[in-house]
């Protein structure tokens, strides 16, 4: 559950007399995820393409990173064409550790559009390479080393052109000079004539459907025309209203109970400063999720989900116990007016019954 969520159900604990105001914003949200059901196999589509383009990618790179890892001149130390600083390079495939072998894993907890591929590209890979040390030049690596005297291909010169990690980057003949592709400044219509490996992951990634893979919807979110065109919460608002002692009928009832929303909020400009500026206003005790402090804090400065959760228990737990006790005084009530009834039976045909409540 998000944090406003949370914070939306601590206020209605706190303040029911306020339900019928506060109560149709989880309605209304509730509508919206459900609206999005419908998504559901656009998004999954979408998500299959992103997780099978970057495993292809992935593929590519590490194989790469394995093969220019162990590519050295046979003698030297700390052979490989991959710099570890900017003196050494690292010391074959067991030295690359998180650089290149290690396979990434999903994080369900986290929230946003990623940044490494972008609309605009890769963000990370220009056509300058890296600063850590010019390990292609040195006499460690013989991968990208492609003239006549101790190349790959020893005493034979090879081709120019020669590409590597997917594309990115290609050797000029007979030489260990790289030249890099711009994968940067990319546009949905101009990717540059980039590698295929690289454009199917970004097209994959910035297509129109992923989007709603980073959507975040959130109950701030909402606005009056959100609660006006939610059926549930026109539902509850009747409910709430008449006690459901009329039945609700949408084609009957819609139109009046959209007009009516808009006096209990006030009009659209105001609906902020009705709901969630309240809200974030109101305070809640400490004790319950911070043992020992006796003071109040608002809810807008709490954003840890635990703390929300616990103080959203204790609330509820009060406001249960104020419940019991109203259904307890009205059966002590009830009980007392039953008494009061059987005293008048007794004494109604002998005398006129004086006693209150007497009937």
């Amino acid at each position: 559950m998000q944090e406003e969520e949370l914070k939306l159900q601590i206020y209605v604990q706190q303040n029911l007399e306020s339900r019928k105001m506060i109560l149709l914003l989880l309605a209304a949200f509730s509508d919206k995820r459900r609206s999005k059901i419908t998504d559901l196999g656009n998004i999954a589509t979408a998500a299959v393409k992103i997780a099978g383009t970057s495993a292809f990618l992935n593929g590519h790179l590490s194989e790469f990173m394995t093969i220019a890892a162990q590519s050295g001149n046979n003698g030297q130390s700390n052979i490989g064409c991959i710099a570890k600083d900017n003196t050494n390079t690292i010391d074959t495939v067991k030295g690359l550790g998180s650089c290149g072998l290690t396979q990434e894993t999903i994080d369900g907890t986290g929230s946003g559009k990623q940044t490494l591929v972008t609309e605009a590209g890769f963000a990370a890979l220009g056509t300058s390479k890296g600063s850590t040390g010019a390990a292609a030049s040195t006499p460690k690596c013989a991968l990208f080393d492609a003239d006549n005297s101790g190349g790959m291909e020893n005493g034979a010169q090879t081709a120019g052109n020669l590409a590597y990690a997917a594309g990115y980057l290609t050797v000029t003949a007979n030489s260990a000079t790289a030249t890099y592709k711009d994968l940067t400044g990319w546009s949905a219509t101009n990717t540059k004539n980039a590698p295929k490996p690289y454009t199917k992951l970004y097209h994959a990634v910035n297509d129109p459907s992923a989007a709603e893979l980073y959507a975040e919807d959130r109950p701030t979110d909402l606005t009056l025309s959100d609660i006006q065109e939610s059926a549930q919460a026109r539902r509850l608002y009747h409910m709430l209203t008449t006690g459901e002692t009329t039945e609700y009928k949408e084609t009957d009832a819609g139109a009046a109970i959209k007009s009516a929303m808009e006096q209990t909020y006030g009009d659209a400009s105001k609906f902020k400063s009705q709901t969630w500026e309240q809200i974030g206003r109101a305070e809640v005790y400490k004790d319950p999720y911070a043992s020992g402090r006796k003071e109040d804090t608002q809810l807008s400065t709490i954003s840890d989900i635990n703390t929300l959760r616990v103080s959203l228990a204790y609330y509820t737990e009060k406001s249960q116990a104020v419940a019991v006790k109203r259904i307890e005084r009205l059966q002590q009530k009830l009980k007392a007016d039953q008494s009061l009834q059987k005293s008048c039976d007794t004494y109604k045909t002998n005398q006129t019954c004086t006693k209150a409540n007497c009937r």
